[in-house]
């Protein structure tokens, strides 16, 4: 019997080969897109569970109250990793973590590298292979280094690089470590990535005096790795005893005043609640977006087959007569139909699988990942549940309704199912439709949107500005800054030089200060070296910004924004020539007021800014300070129009010559600004990509439900042609019908993306405003498809003989 129904499944769908390839074609596209973007989403919610010790594993952060002001740190203080480790049974290992980029060289290689301080016990809390080396030791002396693969690699090449020697600077002194240890690369998926990693002993002239005892000063991420059995909430509720016996100053104002908590490693990638940490974090409504963005494109590929075997299963019904009329039971006709439907599912999966692995390189340039397929439990249950599901979906309407129609009726064509007018059919191409057209308007809007992001003035001039980071501590970098402005200003093609120690594409210093009205204040602050201003193309509100001209600029001169301004009351002129109100601040005035520029992403508004050469203006009269402490600065040279290449290789050469001993590495800072926005802009790539499979595979199907309502109205056409109908009439006749079902999706969708863009554009301060011109474009592209597709068809029917469309049946 099995073999019977084989047989008559395959004979019918080679006979009915065109909706055939249709539906193959149209469910492998979606099952491919399911596939891909199912991986991506699975990395995003497996993060840092390939730690053994993961559910034991928790990042502590810091909150503080003050002044009515909240503080919310996932640096912590210097001394807390000591004292969990001594004072907290409950806490098995407690581990430091912090970064900095400086320079590592091996004989005449040397290369800018991202370091980490770690303590020992790094390998006996997280779950990094080493590949040669002991993970008890590795870290046990100041002087070892341990090295991730690639760095080894790209150091030592095909040499053994135990027990030979690295010399990298740290806190701004060349100094000797010995490599101890090989760790396998960390998982793309880990909120930990080290390349160099080096004894937190080592740590001496990078942290400022006093540091290790300070308890409000942060610099380091804490982990810790809890005991079996240990409960996280319990350790939690023993903290503040910490803080009594520590700092019990701290404590006066409550327990919530100043508090650690506990943060589970495996949410640290998705948890929006608290600041990026060493490594940037992830939206969680991306992963759910993209989940979202699967489930769709297979709806509407299965709605496609759906439709068209609700369509031509009417074609079917005298076949289902002969079949009962000779004995077939209702359950064989049921089987028979769902056995049809399910080979052509495994047919679309093995197309769907094949185009996935082909596209999966494209897709990983899209997404910026590395993912790769894996045949485990969870790829083969989808498989299967992917496969009975549709099956059992598409094979439902002609099993069930079919198979209990009367042969009689079936016989004399006396059925009252009207396929191409049924309201199921209807249904199922506006909901294709809706969610293609829902697809559309959001691709558009993102796309309006990042282009918004890319255009709006910024207040500075981001192009022709070429980055130089350099190694070592803040006076190193601006000695650098003095030799190459004066080697650079000598040379054709360059217009300015500059330094700062934070870009425009990393957080900048929050400072937190107590007023002379007793109210808390903040500001965000960048100290910056001459030229800043001049280089960045910035304009004065009023006022000057540091001249060279004037020594005491730099001892006492600060430069704010007019937001600045503005939260203290003043108008531009009126700030200039006065102080900030903190009595703690050294001496100091306000030299200028630069109108507002967007020092952050346009994901925030404008905050205070206060620009200084010299950071202890701001440092020593604050109250809190907030920065991911790198000891090093970056350099900012104007290229002036022209040959680019020609610049940088004049700038290489210079560079060489003013800092030797300083790797020659550089960026451009438009390209790091975009990356800012690199999330949104691959979210918008994938959308993009996927409201054209989804255009595409609505329109496949669309095409087959055309060939099958011209294939039912072949007489009628004959008909009108011999009465004298025109081709664009009978055109019209065939699309309108099709037309008016995408209208109606089109009302269906509209309301729906402008809610959902709606909610995805209040993530930006600064947006494009939601009108209806997108989504009627949305619109009128998708109908445009869709006539296009139908009129092929109404095209051929309407050109055909009426001699032949008489003669049909």
């Amino acid at each position: 019997m099995l073999k019977h129904y084989l047989v008559v499944a395959f004979r019918t769908l080679r006979r009915e080969r065109g909706t055939t390839a249709i539906n193959v074609v149209g469910l492998g596209l979606g099952i491919a897109t399911a596939f891909l973007l199912s991986l991506y989403v699975r990395h995003e919610l497996t993060y840092d569970r390939f730690n053994e010790r993961a559910d034991r594993i928790h990042r502590v952060w810091l909150e503080e109250h003050e002044d009515g002001a909240d503080f919310v740190n996932v640096s912590t203080p210097l001394p807390l990793a000591d004292r969990l480790d001594t004072d907290f049974p409950e806490v098995e290992h407690a581990v430091r973590l912090y970064a900095f980029t400086d320079r590592v060289r091996r004989g005449p290689a040397q290369f800018a590298e991202r370091i980490h301080l770690a303590g020992p016990a790094f390998f006996d809390v997280f779950s990094f292979p080493l590949l040669d080396g002991d993970p008890a030791t590795a870290l046990a002396d100041p002087h070892n280094v341990v090295l991730s693969e690639p760095i080894a690699q790209k150091y030592f090449g095909d040499d053994d690089p135990l027990g030979q020697t690295l010399e990298i600077r740290v806190g701004g002194e060349p100094q000797t470590f010995t490599v101890t240890g090989v760790a396998a690369a960390p998982p793309a998926n880990s909120s930990v990535q080290f390349g160099v990693l080096v004894p937190f002993e080592r740590s001496l002239g990078i942290f400022r005096d006093g540091a290790w005892d300070a308890w409000q000063q942060v610099y380091p991420e804490t982990y810790v790795l809890l005991r079996e059995g240990t409960s996280a909430a319990a350790l939690e509720a023993k903290l503040p005893t910490l803080i009594q016996r520590v700092r019990p100053d701290l404590f006066e104002d409550g327990p919530e005043a100043y508090a650690f908590h506990l943060q589970p490693l495996a949410d640290i990638h998705l948890d929006p609640a608290l600041p990026p940490g060493l490594e940037p974090t992830s939206d969680p409504a991306y992963p759910a977006i993209l989940a979202g963005l699967a489930l769709l494109i297979l709806l509407i590929a299965g709605v496609n087959f759906v439709t068209l075997s609700v369509s031509r299963s009417m074609q079917r019904a005298k076949e289902v007569g002969v079949r009962k009329a000779v004995g077939a039971q209702r359950g064989q006709l049921m089987r028979q139909f769902w056995g049809e439907a399910l080979v052509v599912t495994l047919a679309a999966l093995v197309v769907g699988v094949a185009l996935a692995v082909v596209a999966l390189p494209f897709f990983n340039g899209l997404a910026g990942t590395s993912l790769r397929f894996r045949l485990d439990a969870g790829t083969v249950g989808l498989a299967v549940a992917l496969v009975g599901l549709i099956a059992l979906v598409a094979g439902s309407y002609p099993a069930v309704v079919l198979a209990r129609i009367r042969p009689v009726e079936a016989l004399r064509d006396r059925l009252q199912i009207r396929g191409d007018r049924s309201v199921l059919r209807r249904a199922l191409v506006v909901t294709q439709f809706a969610l293609a057209i829902f697809l559309v308007a959001s691709t558009l809007l993102m796309t309006r949107q990042l282009d918004y992001l890319r255009s709006k003035p910024l207040g500075f001039e981001k192009a022709q500005v070429v980055l130089l980071p350099t190694t070592g501590g803040f006076r190193d970098g601006l000695a650098v800054y003095e030799r190459l402005r004066e080697a650079l200003l000598r040379e054709p093609g360059f217009v300015d030089v500059t330094a700062a120690a934070f870009g425009f594409d990393e957080p900048w210093a929050e400072v937190g200060y107590d007023a002379d009205d007793g109210s808390y204040r903040e500001f965000f602050a960048n100290f910056a070296g001459y030229d800043f201003t001049e280089t960045m193309g910035m304009e004065m509100a009023a006022g000057r910004t540091f001249s060279r001209a004037i020594p005491a600029d730099t001892a006492r001169g600060i430069v704010v924004n007019e937001a600045l301004a503005r939260a203290y009351g003043w108008t531009p002129a009126e700030a200039v020539g006065k102080r900030l109100p903190g009595a703690s601040f050294p001496d100091h005035e306000i030299l200028g007021v630069v109108k507002d520029f967007h020092f952050a992403s346009l994901h925030v508004p404008i905050g205070p800014v206060v620009l200084t050469p010299k950071p202890d203006l701001v440092l020593r009269g604050a109250s809190n300070v907030n920065f991911e402490g790198e000891t090093a600065i970056d350099l900012a040279v104007r290229l002036a129009p022209g040959n680019v290449s020609a610049a940088l290789g004049r700038l290489e050469a210079v560079w060489k010559q003013v800092a030797p001993e300083q790797p020659f590495a550089f960026s451009f800072l438009d390209g790091a600004l975009d990356a800012q926005y690199r999330q949104e802009a691959r979210l918008g790539q994938i959308v993009r990509v996927a409201a054209g499979l989804a255009v595409l595979i609505a329109c496949l199907g669309l095409f087959g439900l055309a060939a099958l309502a011209a294939a039912r109205r072949t007489k009628e056409i004959g008909v009108r042609k011999v009465l004298g109908a025109s081709v664009s009439d009978l055109v019209v006749l065939l699309a309108r019908d099709f037309a008016g079902l995408v209208l109606v999706g089109f009302v269906v969708a509209a309301p729906v993306a402008w809610f959902a863009m709606a909610h995805w554009l209040e993530g930006f301060a600064y947006r494009i405003a939601l009108g209806p011109v997108t989504f009627l474009v949305a619109g009128v592209l998708t109908l445009g498809v869709a006539l296009v597709t139908v009129s092929v068809h109404a095209l051929r029917a309407a050109t055909s003989d009426p001699v032949k469309a008489l003669r049909y049946e």
